[in-house]
């Protein structure tokens, strides 16, 4: 027989501004946003309880200095730099990229 298992959530339930980043905690593991440059923001997920700092073979990890704010709407956080904007959606947390006029770019 099969066997029903409940999906965990995905809805934000916590988000810390961090120096190195933007944390949002679901159910399911920890989404980080981190600003590497004003044209790229780094996204990593984890189903576990914390990030590894080990990096793959082909990652050369050289972020900028980059300033960056965040900003909450009822629906969503927005992690912004002057020229991207990635928009974190609080039920889902699916994200949508945004350029610096606010058009959709992915």
């Amino acid at each position: 027989m099969l066997e029903v298992k409940q999906r965990q959530g995905r809805a934000v339930t916590r988000a810390e501004q961090r120096t190195d980043g933007m944390y949002f905690y679901t159910e399911a593991g920890i989404l980080r946003l981190a600003p590497q440059s004003d044209r790229i923001i780094r996204v990593m997920y984890t189903a576990g309880s914390e990030f590894t700092e080990e990096y793959g073979i082909g990652i050369v990890y050289r972020p900028e200095a980059v300033s960056w704010s965040v900003q909450e709407t009822e629906e969503a956080y927005l992690v912004k730099t002057a020229e991207i904007t990635a928009e974190v959606n609080k039920q889902t947390s699916s994200i949508r990229y945004l350029n610096a006029e606010g058009r959709l770019l992915l």
